[in-house]
């Protein structure tokens, strides 16, 4: 606490920014956030799918990849935060061209994170480094803009009516996550 000119006590000065800076703020965070981390989740995939398994109809494709139920020569992406239908070209393990099944050498070959994102980058491109990129932002920055918003609000209200309580980060977060995951919920369908 401390005092203002009238001697008064003051408690700690919030934030008041407007809704617009708020919103643009969580939108750069979660942007940056995604560029950032989306090379590493698909190293991470990569990597992941590098461990030999049984052998099944479709031996070569990673687990994390599965032909379309319907047989419509798209396939089942799964990245670790959702599920979402792509053509072969977007799918870094067919040839653009040809849209044949990259041999798995060319995949897997790199051990080291570093080596394998650099591996990813000259076979595939920005492309293949960026893998999922699109359905992240989709999900990822409107969530957070209604998680950051979300807490912002709720907080500024609940330290408003209850000044001295010490749980009311902890509920404006738990509320605002509540809020976020379900507003966003239908995009992940």
């Amino acid at each position: 606490k401390a005092e203002d000119s009238n001697g008064t006590a003051e408690t700690e000065k919030q934030y008041d920014g407007s809704a617009w800076a708020k919103v643009v703020s969580a939108s750069v965070g979660s942007t940056i956030t995604a560029l950032a981390v989306t090379p590493l989740e698909v190293v991470k995939v990569r990597q992941q799918n590098a461990i030999p398994r049984p052998t099944s109809s479709i031996s070569t494709l990673p687990r994390q990849i599965s032909p379309c139920p319907l047989g419509c020569g798209t396939f089942v992406l799964r990245n670790g935060l959702g599920e979402y239908l792509t053509p072969k070209s977007k799918c870094g393990y067919f040839d653009p061209v040809t849209g044949a099944l990259r041999q798995k050498k060319e995949i897997t070959e790199s051990r080291g994170t570093l080596r394998m994102l650099r591996s990813i980058f000259v076979n595939e491109g920005l492309s293949g480094i960026y893998a999922g990129l699109m359905p992240t932002l989709v999900m990822g920055v409107p969530n957070t803009i209604i998680y950051f918003y979300s807490y912002e609000e709720l907080a500024s209200k609940l330290r408003h009516r209850y000044p001295t309580e010490a749980s009311v980060p902890a509920v404006a977060g738990a509320s605002a996550r509540f809020v976020a995951s379900l507003s966003t919920a239908p995009f992940e369908l």
